[in-house]
């Protein structure tokens, strides 16, 4: 189990897609850009965050998510759309 504040207070609301904004998607994105394009300038290895920016960068533009100014937590919400897994076919259905 994962024992993570972060998980604890978005994770339930998350599977039941309750994206209410304490932090947007937007702005997440816009620190996450900064910090990578920082570590860039400097040299330094930031694969990770790269990757990660690249997902929250894909959901804020999705206009048929539309989740750019829901909560952060919406990124999920791109996962599923590509998702093959039985969880996020279920998911799209309901």
């Amino acid at each position: 189990a994962i024992a993570s504040p972060v998980y604890a207070l978005k994770g339930p609301k998350m599977i039941v897609n309750d994206h209410a904004p304490n932090f947007p998607l937007k702005h997440a994105h816009k620190d996450m850009k900064l910090a990578s394009d920082m570590a860039k300038e400097a040299g330094v290895e930031f694969s990770v965050m790269d990757k990660a920016e690249e997902l929250f960068a894909k959901a804020r533009g999705d206009a048929d998510l539309n989740v750019a100014d829901q909560d952060f937590s919406a990124v999920f919400e791109a996962v599923h759309k590509e998702s093959k897994g039985e969880f996020s076919k279920k998911r799209k259905r309901s």
